[in-house]
């Protein structure tokens, strides 16, 4: 498979990797989608090294090699920055319960550890801990963050796929 489709094979298996994920509460689930993740992975990650070699001049391929790793590291800084805050609004429990405690009114005493804090919160509300992570899983619906790592997942594919007909046209 040609560099640029099989990184845009690996990208698109990636974001169903994660998505599937995210999207549901089931252990064994998960690890069907970080199994589906990882042939995404092995299918996209040595192919933009062979891409990079590839149109790299003979005398460059250590710069640009060295190049190609800048993204990385954006990607690596920038997401704990975007990511984080993302992550916190839609699917973060601790986040999720606050929002519960403040709706329902209860009463729950600061400088509790976050543990404590969702235990007083089943307990005020006549739950289990287990009860309550399920109402809360179906109330709020934190696995919704699923349909953002799709998009980032399709987005990339796609802009791959526009970089791939920018550079054939100017090839050819």
């Amino acid at each position: 498979m040609k560099p640029l489709r099989s990184m845009m094979s690996g990208f698109l298996v990636c974001a169903v990797g994660m998505s599937l994920t995210l999207a549901f509460q089931n252990v064994l689930f998960t690890m069907i989608a970080i199994l589906v993740f990882s042939l995404g992975e092995m299918a996209g990650s040595p192919k933009i090294t062979e891409y990079i070699g590839r149109i790299a001049p003979v005398d460059k391929k250590a710069l640009y090699m060295g190049y190609s790793f800048i993204p990385v590291f954006l990607g690596n800084v920038l997401a704990g920055i975007i990511s984080g805050s993302v992550y916190q609004q839609m699917s973060d429990k601790v986040m999720i319960v606050r929002k519960y405690v403040e709706e329902k009114g209860l009463s729950i005493p600061e400088g509790l550890s976050n543990n404590a804090y969702f235990d007083e919160a089943a307990r005020q509300s006549g739950m289990s801990p287990h009860e309550l992570t399920d109402f809360l899983w179906n109330t709020y619906h934190p696995s919704q963050i699923w349909m953002v790592l799709m998009v980032v997942g399709v987005g990339a594919a796609f802009a791959l796929f526009v970089y791939d007909r920018v550079t054939s046209r100017s090839e050819s």
